[in-house]
């Protein structure tokens, strides 16, 4: 992969991950009712064409809250991705934080998720943009993994 294409996919795949909390995390269809829980914590259930939406975390689970700030969270990764273009956000060990943020977007999306996938009953769950967040999330947070650690980089024998 050629450094454009790089500095491309550095970009895009954050934003991908940001968009996907605008999709539906978790549908489902139940009798007539459809349900839909998104990535930052909202959710909408519709009845004979009546939506009622609300925040998860009015039912009284607090974990809700982590959709919320893994959004958050995602946000600012998507921001340090861009520290090329914005001249603030270059900082010393700007690529720790980048992959500090990133990795705590995963790990608070992943929890919330599978806890908006688990609160489904009497229908079985498609996990749409969780999903999607998922896949992104690995594929933009591993090549810097392996950055870091030394894991890509070439070794030589003597």
């Amino acid at each position: 992969m050629s450094f454009l294409e790089e500095e491309k996919m550095k970009i895009i795949l954050p934003l991908i991950m940001l968009i996907s909390f605008f999709i539906p995390w978790v549908y489902a269809n139940y009798d007539g009712a459809s349900i839909m829980i998104f990535g930052f914590g909202r959710g909408r259930v519709s009845i004979l064409g009546f939506s009622v939406w609300g925040w998860m975390w009015d039912g009284g689970s607090s974990i809700y809250y982590l959709g919320l700030i893994a959004l958050i969270l995602t946000i600012i990764y998507f921001l340090f991705e861009l520290r090329d273009y914005i001249p603030a956000l270059q900082v010393p060990n700007a690529e720790m934080i980048s992959l500090g943020t990133g990795g705590l977007a995963f790990l608070f999306g992943l929890i919330y998720g599978i806890k908006a996938i688990s609160d489904i009953e009497g229908a079985t769950p498609i996990p749409i943009g969780f999903i999607i967040f998922l896949i992104v999330a690995i594929l933009s947070l591993l090549p810097k993994i392996k950055t870091l650690t030394g894991a890509g980089a070439a070794t030589t024998t003597v």
